[in-house]
């Protein structure tokens, strides 16, 4: 089944380079591109179909592009708070049998939430590895449309449903030279709130270098995003149990 992905996105997954203890608020932003991949199963209105696209897909498509994304946070070295908003538009189709199916799909994301730093360790002048506790939440909305097409008949199955999961997680920023930093974060959350479970993993190396005379740096990594939500039963049941990877690229500037 092939898939083509359209989305824009925000969204808060990587500390920047803030001196701890620094007292005074600063802020950062980071414009991001990511790579969907998604693997997993929707179902609306009790009807099951599978998402699964890779990178390499994306690639083929001239009309598909990259998530955008941006990262927006406040720190004073002690405490931060962020928020991150994500709208994701991907249309597919494909063949099951002799059904075919195309899908249409909005996804909205939005998570929210504060750090507070935990520890730190000298690596350098003015330089810190840091570890910080964070916790929050993620709304998220979903609105699907599946179009069933087969010689006899064709029909359309339209669903939507939006919930909200609890999260707490870290975050461990390693200074690994004058230039140079690696960053991990991790969060799980859900609790049979909103979704049964999920759970959010980012890996990210840092470059800091001048970017028209402000302090930026150039990231690189790995995002992995898993929702396991279902409301309903039968043919009423919606469900979603998908995992959004893919590799980000970004430049952080700090104000």
């Amino acid at each position: 089944m092939n898939l083509v992905v359209a989305s824009v996105t925000a969204s808060i997954f990587a500390a920047s380079s803030i001196p701890v203890n620094a007292e005074e608020w600063t802020f950062s932003a980071t414009p991001y591109l990511w790579a969907v991949n998604l693997d997993g199963d929707q179902t609306v209105m009790g009807s099951t179909t599978e998402l699964d696209v890779g990178f390499i897909d994306i690639l083929k498509e001239s009309d598909s592009l990259f998530a955008l994304q941006g990262h927006f946070e406040l720190n004073n070295g002690t405490w931060g708070v962020f928020i991150d908003p994500t709208y994701a538009a991907l249309t597919m189709s494909g063949d099951v049998g002799p059904i075919k199916i195309d899908v249409e799909f909005d996804y909205t994301l939005v998570e929210f939430g504060a750090t507070y730093l935990v520890a730190s360790w000298p690596r350098g002048e003015g330089r810190e590895s840091t570890l910080e506790a964070l916790a929050g939440g993620r709304y998220t909305s979903l609105d699907v449309d599946l179009d069933l097409t087969a010689r006899a008949f064709g029909t359309t199955i339209s669903g939507g449903q939006d919930w909200i999961d609890p999260f707490v997680g870290g975050r461990v920023s390693f200074v690994l030279s004058d230039d140079v930093t690696f960053l991990l974060r991790g969060d799980i959350g859900g609790f049979g709130v909103g979704s049964d479970f999920t759970y959010n993993v980012v890996g990210l190396i840092g470059w800091d270098m001048t970017v028209f005379g402000n302090d930026a740096t150039l990231r690189a990594g790995y995002r992995v995003l898993y929702q396991d939500y279902e409301d309903g039963s039968g043919a009423t049941l919606f469900a979603y149990d998908v995992t959004t990877h893919g590799p980000i690229l970004g430049m952080t500037f700090r104000f």
